[in-house]
């Protein structure tokens, strides 16, 4: 599809809300980072003891497909699942 005059309005949005997106997730982790450090290891409540906001120290713990692939490839192929697929824009050098 060509350029035309709502697709050319509409890509204009979209890269705007995308620039302002990119801002205010930057501004929110230097925000989160201050409040990480002042906070350290206490919460902060309000008046009443409601939470507001605690940091948790989160373990993360992964599965290394590829050497579990290799080291034993029939159990591999018997449990694998294929993850839903979506469509993901993919920008051109376009600049309007």
């Amino acid at each position: 599809m060509l350029l035309n005059e709502d697709t050319t309005k509409l890509y204009s949005e979209m890269i705007e809300a995308k620039k302002l997106a990119e801002k205010y997730e930057k501004k929110y982790k230097e925000l989160s980072e201050q409040m990480k450090e002042l906070l350290g290891d206490e919460e902060l409540t309000d008046l009443e003891g409601n939470l507001i906001v605690k940091y948790v120290l989160m373990e993360r713990i992964n599965f290394n497909a590829d050497a579990f692939k290799k080291d034993y490839p029939e159990l591999y192929e018997k449990y694998k699942n294929k993850k839903s697929s979506f469509k993901q824009a993919k920008f051109g050098k376009v600049v309007l």
